[in-house]
């Protein structure tokens, strides 16, 4: 048996955390020891199989001690990979996946890069990647046009490159969905509800969401936004809320562990990123069979919306593409609550205006939906993670 080590700061939530969680349950017990390394062990919102192992060296803000952490954790992951004999090392995000090639000793090294890196790093992480991460055995970006990126802007070999989808277990998200609300959420989810999940930071754009709602919520009053998440954004986003007088219409739920339940049973979901990596609640709700409106934003959603089409084009305007709709991607401006709403803010509440009222399109992309998710099966994803490890 192999002994695979996976490293990521925490499993506190988020996209990439989900998917590690599901990793970690998903590869073979018959030819894997898996060792889940963590930098930090508290707030785990997700399962995970395997032997935990927690660093217990947690983020922080301040530059000299970021620096320290760095060297700490570099310590200590040297004396974890030998104590262990690791075989493979499997790292998640810039941090740990430096750190993974920094202590590369016997190890094959795999590092993951989660995010569209030419428009979410700085400029100190970019000199990084281009100086290290070709020192990685294998790297896998989650979308075909991260890869493009890693190879034009960073000088990536092209033959360390593969390209995996995250891995969704299907059954399971089914059987979430069905679970039973709260009794004082069931009045929500009586009404139209345009539902959306993700972390309440820049680079998810909520605050265009709402402004576009403004413009559905003034046509059709029984209409409903539910934002899951939290983030350093909340104060903003409340705010803007309030100042359109849409407190009433308009709810920040928080993080929820099962966002399943609620996306089933909405009308419809949108994402309105500036950016992604390949965007999980994407494909979590198209799972629940709820049709879907997305930013064409880099890079991802044209991927699982529009697979036949050029990776690299991004539309103008709103493009009903084979499995959802894609709208052009935001300028990323916060917009005063009293400035008219965009061009790209016009199209995202205009095609939900139009899925709501034409039934024959809802179910159309209802369909298309369910039907895509299933390309995303944990089982196929799988198999593609263990023919690398092996």
């Amino acid at each position: 048996m192999k002994n695979v080590a996976i490293i990521i700061s925490s499993l506190k939530g988020g996209g990439t955390e989900r998917v590690v969680s599901r990793l970690t349950s998903g590869l073979s017990k018959e030819k894997y020891n898996v060792f889940l390394i963590l930098f930090d062990a508290d707030s785990i919102k997700y399962p995970y199989s395997g032997k935990l192992i927690d660093i217990n060296l947690k983020a922080t803000n301040n530059p000299i001690k970021k620096r320290l952490n760095f060297i700490r954790r570099y310590f200590k992951v040297i004396k974890i990979k030998e104590e262990y004999n690791i075989d493979v090392s499997l790292s998640f995000l810039n941090g740990p996946n430096l750190i993974n090639i920094f202590t590369k000793r016997k190890d094959r090294v795999i590092i993951s890069v989660r995010n569209f890196l030419s428009i979410q790093s700085n400029d100190i992480e970019k000199k990084l990647i281009r100086k290290y991460y070709n020192k990685a055995d294998r790297i896998v970006g989650v979308s075909n046009l991260i890869n493009i990126d890693l190879e034009k802007n960073y000088n990536i070999k092209n033959e360390k490159l593969v390209t995996i989808y995250n891995p969704y277990d299907l059954k399971d998200i089914q059987k979430q969905a069905n679970e039973s609300f709260e009794s004082n959420e069931k009045d929500i989810f009586d009404k139209k509800v345009i539902i959306t999940a993700g972390r309440l930071d820049k680079f998810k754009g909520h605050w265009h969401l709402i402004r576009a709602f403004k413009k559905i919520n003034d046509f059709d009053k029984d209409t409903r936004l539910v934002i899951l998440g939290e983030g350093e954004k909340r104060e903003y986003l409340q705010s803007l809320v309030n100042d359109l007088d849409l407190k009433d219409y308009v709810y920040l739920s928080g993080f929820k562990y099962n966002p399943y339940k609620y996306i089933a049973r909405s009308k419809i979901f949108v994402l309105s990123s500036l950016s992604e990596g390949f965007p999980n609640a994407l494909v979590e709700a198209m799972s629940c069979g709820i049709p879907v409106v997305s930013s064409d934003c880099k890079s991802g959603p044209r991927e699982i919306l529009a697979p036949d089409t050029d990776v690299e084009y991004q539309c103008t305007e709103v493009e009903y593409a084979e499995y959802g709709i894609l709208i052009p991607v935001f300028d990323g401006y916060k917009y005063d609550y009293s400035q008219v709403l965009t061009a790209e803010e016009n199209a995202m509440a205009d095609s939900i205006l139009k899925l709501i009222e034409d039934k024959d399109l809802y179910d159309k992309y209802s369909k298309k939906s369910a039907e895509r998710a299933a390309d995303f099966n944990t089982d196929a994803i799988m198999k593609k993670w263990e023919s690398l490890i092996d």
